[in-house]
């Protein structure tokens, strides 16, 4: 879900997604982009694989900020049923590192979700660990 004021647009990022992108439409049903997209048949899609906007931006903060609180929940959920725990604690530590971290690595960052994502999972029989979101992308190799 998001919400439109005053010209911004705000969401909430799904637990662990890397990436995300609005596709909004006016009044009369057409797209609106944050960015000018060139025609397909004057630039080939191919040549033109990113955003020029997000090409400097944080793209894993706001899944991953999303993901800790998702992993905060779940922790308390665990303690409260009596559950094992310490390696969600542990993965929560990591990721929370990886979040107050001022340089992106892709590699950590992406271990860092992927470890936090099946420390989430293992906590059998609470809410958070069949979280529909937190499945999304099983089979890609870096979760």
């Amino acid at each position: 879900p998001a919400r439109i004021s005053e010209g911004r647009v705000d969401a909430k990022m799904p637990p662990g997604a890397t990436h995300a992108a609005f596709c909004l439409r006016d009044a009369n049903g057409f797209l609106i982009t944050s960015e000018p997209l060139p025609d397909f048949q004057e630039v080939p899609y191919s040549s033109k694989k990113d955003s020029d906007l997000l090409k400097n931006g944080f793209a894993y903060k706001p899944g991953l900020f999303s993901l800790i609180k998702l992993g905060k929940q779940a922790l308390a959920a665990s303690a409260k049923a009596g559950l094992n725990h310490l390696e969600l604690k542990s993965a929560i530590a990591v990721a929370k590192q990886q979040y107050a971290s001022k340089t992106i690595s892709e590699k950590t960052i992406c271990n860092a979700i992927r470890a936090l994502r099946a420390a989430i999972r293992n906590q059998k029989g609470i809410a958070q660990a069949a979280h529909p979101l937190l499945n999304r992308f099983p089979t890609d190799p870096l979760f």
